[in-house]
């Protein structure tokens, strides 16, 4: 027990999960190990051994909070949020001492009402959980996004205000070169999804870089025929995903001035141009935002970034439309628009032009 705590504490989740197996019993350890090595497992991110887990102990204790929180988490993170949701009610329905919820109980069960499309109820529950814990900002992002969805704009845009007491009012002190997944944890972020890959060692990873790569690698380090010595020559690449004609014939044209073009999408890399076979590659492929540096087979540790300061900002431009105030509208978007170092827009002729163009510029930046 001494050694899994040591891990514990260090957030080494994986070793002290292991360190506690050695010596937990199904069948007859204490339900505050079996509840704490549930959570040790779901935190090591074995989700299937610990619901495994979870539903053999909740035989014994059925109304265990631990359990409960559990087993509605790994629910909703495996996708099933009708089950997600029953589980949420019953837990918050039947723990009479509040006091006993955390701030990821809210969480959760706001993010499963979400995804069973109950918006207005979700922005009361993150209400609930922002109010349990004000340093978790990404709640607030969400808050406002489930008031934004029942179009109580002003709610939305009080949530979004308090943002940027944290983030400030220039967008341009976030250089657009934090924004790719490899640079991690970086201060414009709001939410990412934490991943680590180390050979032989920790594996917490996902696999999209495969996906958002030159394609295909043909060896070593050439991929498409043109050497990026930075993806390293074991890097697993599939079928890749596209950008289509829109995004880079309107949205992005070869020959712009956006700053965000060249880590978005490529045609070339270091001057020379991919081609297939003989033929030039004429449609781009995704760029190095997406991209996994030395990249081990498909084991992808970039984090993902969910929520960044600019989508905030974006979210703040769409409110103030829809509330038809056009001056804000665009002084919000045009935050955006200056630090990519492309035109701003200043010449209003409709609230739904103005809202393609808000959405137009979601499109560029995220």
């Amino acid at each position: 027990g001494e050694l899994a705590d040591v891990y514990y504490k260090n957030e080494e989740f994986a070793k002290a999960a292991d360190a506690f197996s050695k010596y937990v019993n199904v069948e007859t350890s204490d339900m505050k190990d079996l509840a704490r090595y549930a959570t040790l497992l779901y935190f090591s991110g074995d989700q299937d051994k610990a619901l495994e887990l979870v539903t053999k102990v909740s035989q014994r204790e059925p109304n265990n909070t631990v359990l409960r929180r559990l087993n509605m988490y790994i629910n909703y993170d495996k996708g099933d949020y009708a089950k997600s949701l029953e589980l949420a009610k019953t837990l918050m329905g039947q723990v009479e001492d509040s006091s006993k919820l955390i701030t990821r109980d809210y969480m959760y069960f706001a993010r499963t009402l979400s995804k069973n499309d109950l918006h207005k109820e979700a922005a009361e529950v993150f209400e609930k959980a922002v109010n349990m814990d004000t340093a978790r900002v990404e709640l607030l992002k969400e808050m406002g996004s489930e008031y934004e969805a029942v179009k109580d704009y002003d709610k939305a845009i009080e949530a979004i205000a308090v943002l940027e007491q944290i983030y400030g009012d220039d967008l341009s002190v976030y250089p657009v070169s934090d924004i790719p997944f490899r640079m991690k944890n970086t201060p414009e972020s709001i939410f990412e999804v934490q991943h680590t890959y180390t050979a032989g060692g920790l594996i917490y990873t996902s696999n999209v870089a495969s996906i958002c790569m030159p394609y295909p690698r043909n060896s070593d380090n050439i991929y498409s025929n043109v050497v990026i010595e930075e993806l390293g020559d074991a890097a697993t690449t599939w079928s890749p995903l596209r950008p289509n004609s829109f995004f880079y014939g309107n949205l992005m044209p070869e020959g712009g001035e956006d700053l965000r073009r060249d880590m978005q999408i490529i045609t070339e890399w270091n001057g020379v141009k991919f081609t297939s076979g003989d033929a030039i590659v004429t449609r781009p492929f995704m760029g190095p935002k997406f991209w996994c540096p030395d990249l081990q087979a498909a084991y992808d540790s970039n984090n993902y970034k969910v929520f960044r300061y600019a989508d905030a900002v974006l979210m703040a431009a769409e409110c103030y439309c829809a509330l038809l105030d056009k001056d804000k509208a665009m002084e919000y978007l045009n935050k955006v628009k200056r630090r990519a170092g492309i035109a701003e827009y200043t010449r209003f002729r409709t609230y739904p032009l103005l809202l393609n163009e808000i959405q137009n510029e979601r499109g560029r930046e995220l």
